[in-house]
């Protein structure tokens, strides 16, 4: 039962008002009568049928839309969790521990990237972009992935690649603050970002502003390990959206880093040591000389041994279409562009 496809389900709601909690209980009965059935279904074949349900990631998100996720959990009404979708309000974590409270599997949610810098949703819809969201999600505690609006299913390097973490240990990433952001999560739900995001995140359509002197904190989960035998290399690249002549002083994890500009306007780039990070979270401190704006963030993994080149290749998107124009004989000047 998809609960993101859309999020209103309630007048109130329509109107920026909260369901009430009489909305919420008939919520709940649906669900309840829908369990029914199924374990009805069960006995006839002979064999368990599941009943999973993909929601927003927010406890208080799910509330303002009348979806009582905890009580469908305590009442064994389901199966399986699937969180996020258009935005993401919360760390993993917290939809996880709440999932295995109640001895159900959580899935993470990986759906396309719709940030509205071109150059940022190509390489978030990358699949060096997917490799590192999904070791993030594992690395959270997640009992799987769950692609939305990756629509083609004989894409095997996508789908075998994220369904094996010890091969996505070998492969090169890019890790970044956020992906899909939180989009659109005020038009289904009033003051929805202010009341229910959670967590720090830094893209183009989110800049974070500085101020000169002063420093700002960005977590970065990652699923990698930085202090191991063979260890890949790390580069963070840092974009402002600013050049101007400020001056930035990194340190990561505590431990100051050498920080020197790149070849664009307003990029800087660091080589950080693996010993230097810590799989799971992570907190980058800078300082800049004059105020500026941070605009992205990335974290780039290469193997022992490979090249460090900053590029993120064709988007999920491109290389399926690529592949699919491939399989049919045709030239990609000959097919019209989406």
């Amino acid at each position: 039962m998809d609960f993101c496809r859309h999020y209103v389900y309630f007048r109130s709601q329509a109107w920026g008002q909260d369901p009430s909690d009489e909305a919420m209980l008939s919520m709940s009965r649906m669900i309840r009568t829908v369990r029914n059935v199924i374990n009805e279904y069960s006995v006839r074949r002979g064999r368990p049928l599941l009943l999973a349900v993909r929601v927003p990631d927010s406890d208080g998100y799910r509330r303002a839309m009348g979806l009582d996720l905890e009580a469908w959990l305590r009442d064994d009404l389901v199966d399986i969790v699937t969180v996020s979708d258009y935005f993401r309000l919360t760390p993993w974590q917290e939809s996880i521990d709440l999932g295995h409270r109640y001895g159900k599997r959580v899935f993470a949610c990986l759906s396309e990237s719709r940030e509205r810098d071109k150059a940022a949703c190509s390489l978030r819809n990358s699949i060096k972009s997917y490799r590192a969201r999904t070791m993030q999600a594992l690395e959270a505690g997640a009992d799987g992935i769950y692609l939305f609006n990756a629509q083609d299913v004989s894409n095997e390097t996508l789908y075998t690649e994220l369904g094996d973490p010890g091969r996505l240990r070998g492969l090169p990433k890019v890790y970044v603050s956020t992906v899909r952001g939180v989009g659109n999560a005020d038009f289904w739900v009033r003051d929805g970002v202010r009341r229910f995001l959670k967590r720090d995140m830094v893209c183009p359509s989110r800049p974070l502003s500085m101020s000169a002197g002063k420093s700002v904190d960005v977590p970065l989960a990652i699923g990698d390990e930085g202090a191991v035998r063979s260890a890949p290399a790390f580069v963070l690249q840092l974009l402002f959206s600013s050049p101007g002549e400020a001056e930035i002083s990194l340190q990561c994890n505590g431990s100051p880093v050498e920080v020197t500009r790149g070849g664009e306007a307003g990029e800087w780039l660091a080589d950080i040591e693996g010993s230097c990070l810590q799989r799971g979270d992570n907190v980058f401190s800078l300082i800049a000389s004059r105020d500026t704006a941070l605009c992205d963030v990335l974290l780039w993994v290469f193997p022992a041994g490979a090249e460090k080149r900053l590029e993120a290749g064709m988007s999920i998107r491109e290389t399926m279409k690529w592949r699919n124009e491939r399989v049919l004989g045709k030239s990609r000047s000959s097919v019209k562009a989406d």
